[in-house]
């Protein structure tokens, strides 16, 4: 028997850039290569081996690294072996591009600083090779309070003195034989500029609060410390952190010059001038009226006894003679008036006012209070009469005072009474006649009414 067999080929294959270009010292861009086929797990390698510096990861076929080796065309067979040993391969040509020049990419001309603030440029070079390496050209200074960090090539500092400077940098890269390159730079420290603004005089009167006088810093480094040189008149301070002016003007009237001084976080100061003037105190006057408001018997009762001028805290007492209506009384502290009158009348009397100064002040005021009648009034049913053995009910109601309300009467005719919430007699009279009867009624106050009348009961028939 005669037997035919095809053998296929093996079918792996690896696909993968065909080309890797990339300067010299530099870090190429990944290269990923992958394999169609086989039987993992794969071995990844190359023949020859890769340039210097660049590898290819065994288990992902990745190639990475720096341009280190000389420049020129590298060619390379990239190998992967799977788990029956068979291997498939791609030819791959790495180009090493000559390094770049070293040249400066940082401008001649820095940002602006000002004395005493914080200052940063990053001075930068490409090409080369890194790291690079910093240092002001002999003969060359810096700017006073700026340093050149040789490493990174920062120039930071806080400037002193304000001007215009030029100097010079060398750069200098890592290569075998190292490039170098010198750049002038020119930079304009410009004055510190911190300015205090707010109010050149504050005038108020003596033993009266100042509206606050807020002063404000432009420029200069947060935070501020406000104080002021010399000291401000008595009662009167600044806060440290807000430049915010604010007291009582307790001190002696006339005019008093502080310079209003600001500090910033480098230590800076600037100043202005400010003048307090505390003029002379007021005199102490009576604002109340002399006619106080009318008041009434049993009925709460309050004024406010208001004075002006002169140094609060005041205080209130009645004249020596005066005497205040019954049942009210006089807050020395607050000269407050008040209580609930007893008897009805016109009064007078006299109220002393003082105030705290040195020396103290004290104006009288004589008031006038009329204090009315309590006016509770009792209406009677019209008519009172009624009948021997026949049904009374009549209502007595009253005008004025305040519920609820308490009644009582004596002298009713015999078999009547009085209901002591309503004030309705009723009931059935037993004999006829003629009753002198007096009817009382009382308030919430316990303020009391009376009637005085006669009641009639005619003979029944």
């Amino acid at each position: 028997q005669t037997f035919t067999l095809a053998v296929e080929a093996y079918g792996m294959s690896v696909s993968g850039p065909g080309a890797i270009s990339g300067q010299q010292y530099k870090a190429i861009t990944l290269a990923t290569y992958t394999v169609t086929g086989g039987v993992a797990p794969y071995v990844w390698s190359t023949a020859p081996a890769l340039p210097a510096a660049l590898t290819i990861n065994a288990t992902t076929g990745v190639i990475s690294g720096n341009l280190t080796a000389a420049a020129g065309n590298y060619t390379v067979a990239v190998s992967v072996r799977d788990n029956g040993n068979q291997t498939a391969t791609q030819n791959c040509t790495i180009t090493v591009q000559p390094v770049e020049p070293l040249v400066w990419v940082t401008e001649s001309a820095l940002s602006n600083g000002k004395v005493a603030t914080p200052y940063s440029a990053s001075l930068v070079v490409s090409g080369g090779k890194d790291p690079y390496n910093f240092v002001a050209k002999n003969g060359s200074t810096l700017p006073g309070g700026l340093t050149l960090n040789a490493t990174t090539g920062v120039l930071s500092g806080k400037p002193t003195t304000a001007g215009n400077y030029s100097f010079t940098i060398t750069a200098k890269d890592s290569l075998p034989s190292p490039g170098t390159i010198d750049r002038t730079f020119t930079l304009v420290v410009e004055d510190y500029g911190m300015s205090v603004s707010g109010p050149g005089a504050i005038t108020a009167q003596q033993y009266k609060a100042i509206t606050p006088a807020t002063f404000s810093v432009t420029g200069g480094v947060a935070p501020y410390v406000w104080s002021t040189v010399s000291a401000l008149p008595a009662a009167l301070t600044i806060n440290a952190t807000t430049g915010v002016i604010s007291g009582n003007l307790t001190a002696a009237a006339g005019n008093y010059t502080v310079a209003v001084t600001v500090k910033d976080k480098g230590n800076q100061t600037a100043s202005q001038n400010c003048t307090i003037s505390i003029l002379p105190i007021e005199p102490l006057v009576w604002v109340t009226g002399s006619v106080l408001p009318n008041g009434k018997v049993a009925t709460s009762y309050s004024v406010n006894m208001t004075v002006s001028g002169g140094k609060p805290p005041y205080s209130f007492v009645t004249k020596n003679g005066s005497t205040l209506p019954v049942g009210l009384t006089l807050s020395a502290a607050t000269g407050v008036l008040s209580g609930a009158p007893t008897t009805a009348g016109n009064y007078t009397f006299t109220i002393t006012a003082k105030d705290t100064a040195t020396p103290v002040g004290s104006v009288d005021q004589t008031f006038t209070l009329l204090v009315e009648a309590y006016g509770m009034e009792i209406v009677a049913p019209d008519p009172l009469d009624g009948t021997a053995y026949q049904a009374y009910d009549k209502t007595f109601t009253v005008m004025g005072g305040q519920s609820p309300f308490t009644w009582s009467a004596t002298g009713l005719p015999t078999g009547l009474t009085i209901n002591a919430t309503t004030g309705k007699v009723s009931g059935t009279p037993t004999a006829s006649g003629n009753f002198s009867t007096i009817v009382k009624v009382t308030d919430a106050k316990a303020q009391f009414v009376t009637k005085n009348g006669t009641i009639v009961i005619a003979a029944g028939e």
